[in-house]
């Protein structure tokens, strides 16, 4: 979903467990299906190339670079802060909590921007992909590695300490059935 709507130049701002709906299996379908929501901060990337700038979404999965260009230290950001919040989503989901979640609002922002976040061990799945998306340094490589279905648009999982990884076959079909309804609610922000 998230590479689909990034194809249609949509940056969604705001992907954070809260914005990932999950429905009842049917049918014979052992697992449901997985969609985006909350498309509320999404905006159109500008067509001339130009970065986006406003500092917005949730703050627990704010990107460096969205914070550093409102603090004036960066020109901009783009569609990598979606990459970054897809791989602190799975961090979450993982290991429980939110990476960079501390006592007072400076000192989380502070721990995003000097990427303090520690992989606890022993998990498994998708701990090595999430880690890749976790750098704050590497925003180009976060985009680059979406392009090439690696960590936040692949499913390509990781054996850690005897856990196999997840076979991501069953979500092919999911990705295929809810392209249009990505289009439809992107074309929806574009018309806006």
């Amino acid at each position: 979903a998230v590479r689909h709507v990034h194809s249609l130049g949509i940056c969604h701002r705001d992907i954070k467990p809260a914005n990932i709906l999950l429905t009842s299996p049917r049918g014979s379908a052992r697992f449901g299906e997985v969609a985006l929501a909350d498309f509320g901060l999404a905006v159109e990337m500008p067509a001339d190339g130009t970065l986006l700038t406003s500092v917005c979404g949730t703050e627990y999965y704010l990107a460096p670079e969205m914070i550093r260009s409102g603090h004036g230290d960066a020109d901009g950001y783009g569609v990598s802060i979606d990459v970054w919040a897809v791989g602190l989503t799975l961090y979450a989901l993982l290991y429980g909590a939110t990476p960079f979640e501390r006592e007072t609002d400076i000192e989380t922002i502070h721990a995003i921007l000097e990427g303090w976040l520690d992989f606890p061990r022993g998990r498994g799945g998708y701990g090595a992909d999430t880690q890749q998306t976790c750098r704050p340094e590497e925003a180009e490589d976060r985009a680059e590695a979406e392009a090439k279905g690696g960590a936040g648009g692949g499913a390509k999982g990781v054996a850690d300490e005897g856990v196999a990884p997840v076979d991501p076959e069953p979500y092919v079909d999911y990705a295929r059935s809810h392209a249009e309804a990505n289009t439809l609610i992107a074309s929806l922000l574009v018309d806006s």
